[in-house]
């Protein structure tokens, strides 16, 4: 398969033929459809995130969406077929924080997609079941990007502050993608 393949901090990614991902017990294959390019892939990109030599090489890229093309033992939910779009951590869904709804404070965190593993800058992506959400055929992908990050994260702040549709609120620095979108929520 073909790939964005990141080799050095701060340089640029190489468009490369790479083997293609295969999946283990609990993890499905997807094969992208697109993956955006955030703020959060740049500043790792750069080296910001990290620069320990062992990271590298990488795929970055973690606003994914795809169809589910193969899955591995014990996997019931995504099928293959369907199409989703991908959770940025790599949380374990059984801790305490998890059940609370809190996968970014996970207890036992592997990590993010695109950063600790490899990302959407691909053909195809191999993932944990429980990162991928279920998206509509009828959105397309490249709009459906958005919603992992810029759309996820103001909804999620939106839900922890309890607004309701006459609280007025204010909303500092909404020039970037999760900005606008709280504006919209808000």
């Amino acid at each position: 398969m073909h790939a964005q393949v990141l080799h050095e901090w701060g340089g640029e990614v190489r468009y490369e033929t790479v083997a293609r991902p295969s999946v283990v017990a609990g993890e499905v294959l997807i094969e992208v459809e697109a993956c955006s390019v955030g703020l959060t892939v740049l500043n790792y990109m750069s080296g910001n995130h990290s620069r320990r030599p062992e990271d590298l090489p990488r795929i970055p890229g973690h606003e994914i969406v795809g169809r589910v093309i193969a899955t591995g033992d014990g996997v019931s939910s995504p099928r293959v077929g369907e199409r989703v779009l991908t959770h940025f951590y790599l949380f374990c869904g059984a801790c305490d924080l998890c059940h609370l709804g809190h996968e970014p404070l996970c207890r036992n965190l592997a990590g993010q997609v695109g950063v600790a593993r490899d990302g959407g800058y691909a053909e195809y992506v191999a993932l944990p079941a429980r990162n991928c959400i279920a998206v509509p055929d009828g959105v397309s992908p490249i709009a459906a990007t958005a919603i992992p990050d810029a759309i996820a994260t103001p909804l999620h702040v939106s839900r922890r502050a309890a607004i309701a549709p006459s609280d007025s609120v204010m909303v500092i620095g909404a020039a970037g993608g999760v900005g606008i979108h709280m504006v919209q929520m808000a």
